[in-house]
């Protein structure tokens, strides 16, 4: 189809470039949606699998004091299952209607094809066609941010510890801390815990600005760049929390790599948030707009946006991304460390 648009010179005349950009994109953004639904069916399964698993002890423990909180889980469950199906609704909806469209683009050229030009310049279908496509595409960011708030919160509850342990087995104790944690603190913190006694990152360390990117699976871990004057800053505003140059890089600049490629779009979402708003002190709309605009570019790689130190230097990065012409790019150099085969 797309061959036959391309070659056809009149068409030029009907579709502006934006239009183009957005047939010629088709086959890969259905591809896009079916992978994500099948990723939200995942995490379906999963909090089904839980909500059974708490009923289980519900009816083992009913009268026990744990039991009442359990029965808290289980309505904070049902909720987060509530968020799962309106991500898998609102896909699957977006999918219906790319299809359809996708559907009328061919009946359009067919029928182009077998008319005359003056027949079709004025036709109703395509001026139809035209709104359609300026449609889908702000039914597609309002239905992206409403999958961008449920994921965030499904997330959160699948990663928390207390959820895991009712995937396997049960009774489970409390103790006084708060049942939820921030997946991100425990990330970072197991990270800061194994890195101190790390010697491939000691050997990393040098008092000198580094313009590295290492995206390491080797390791499992990121190393990101980094000036002196920022480890300075650091020092100079928190000297009760970094005891030194190696301190800081180790807590701030190492981190683990699945924070970066487990939950690829939210870490996306989260890096280019905080480089708007933190680093570039620009205000949270922008922020939010620019985020949403990325999240779900599946060739940026997260832990690029959070090597970036300032917006300049990601739309660099992303006009060589898109020209294919990734040497170009000069602000750091990227290296990765595969796993061998």
């Amino acid at each position: 189809m797309n061959n036959f648009v391309y070659k056809t010179d009149f068409l030029n005349s009907l579709f502006v470039e934006k239009d183009f950009k957005f047939i010629d994109s088709i086959d890969k953004e259905l591809e896009n949606l079916n992978n994500q639904i099948n990723t939200q069916k995942e995490k379906r399964e999963y909090i089904v699998k839980f909500i059974n698993n708490i009923n289980t002890y519900l009816e083992q423990n009913d009268s026990s004091v744990e039991g009442h909180r359990i029965s808290e889980l289980h309505t904070n469950a049902s909720k987060i299952l509530e968020r799962v199906n309106e991500n898998i609704n609102l896909l699957n909806s977006l999918e219906s209607t790319l299809k359809t469209l996708n559907q009328t683009i061919i009946n359009l050229l067919i029928y182009v094809d077998s008319n005359k030009e003056e027949d079709y310049k004025d036709n109703i279908q395509l001026q139809e066609l035209k709104n359609s496509i300026n449609d889908y595409s702000n039914i597609l960011t309002n239905a992206n941010e409403k999958i961008l708030l449920n994921d965030i919160k499904v997330d959160y509850f699948m990663e928390n510890s207390l959820s895991k342990n009712f995937l396997t087995d049960f009774p489970l104790s409390f103790d006084n801390e708060s049942t939820y944690t921030s997946t991100k603190n425990i990330d970072i913190s197991e990270s800061i815990s194994s890195t101190v006694l790390d010697e491939s990152i000691s050997e990393r360390i040098s008092f000198e600005d580094n313009y590295t990117l290492v995206i390491s699976e080797i390791r499992n871990k990121v190393f990101l760049p980094y000036k002196v004057s920022e480890i300075n800053e650091y020092i100079n505003q928190f000297p009760n929390s970094y005891k030194s140059f190696e301190d800081v890089i180790k807590k701030e600049f190492v981190l683990p790599l699945d924070y970066y490629i487990k939950h690829p779009v939210i870490a996306r979402f989260r890096e280019t948030y905080s480089l708007i708003r933190d680093r570039e002190a620009k205000s949270i709309v922008e922020a939010l707009k620019y985020a949403i605009d990325l999240m779900f570019k599946y060739e940026l790689n997260p832990a690029i946006i959070a090597a970036c130190k300032t917006q300049e230097q990601l739309e660099n990065y992303l006009e060589c991304l898109e020209s294919n012409k990734l040497d170009n790019f000069k602000d750091f150099e990227i290296k990765f460390e595969i796993n061998p085969l």
